[in-house]
């Protein structure tokens, strides 16, 4: 709501958390969490990168996320 009610028109922001992380760690992370087995190495090499940066919308609109981290959010 933060962004919505005081961004400048057309503002655009990454509202994300504060840890960089390849599809490998966080598919690595989740089925250690759920105690299966790794995914089979292969597939689609042209994954989008999760690398976004949030420090636009915490240096103009002083947010903070929920959750500092994907692991902190899904645990």
């Amino acid at each position: 709501m933060k962004a919505v009610e005081a961004a400048p028109a057309r503002s655009i922001y990454n509202v994300v958390d504060d840890e960089p992380v390849s599809y490998r760690v966080l598919y690595n992370y989740v089925v250690a969490c759920e105690g299966v087995s790794e995914p089979h190495s292969g597939g689609d090499s042209g994954l989008p990168s999760l690398g976004c940066s949030n420090a636009r919308i915490k240096a103009q609109l002083s947010w903070q996320p929920a959750y500092p981290t994907f692991r902190s959010g899904l645990i």
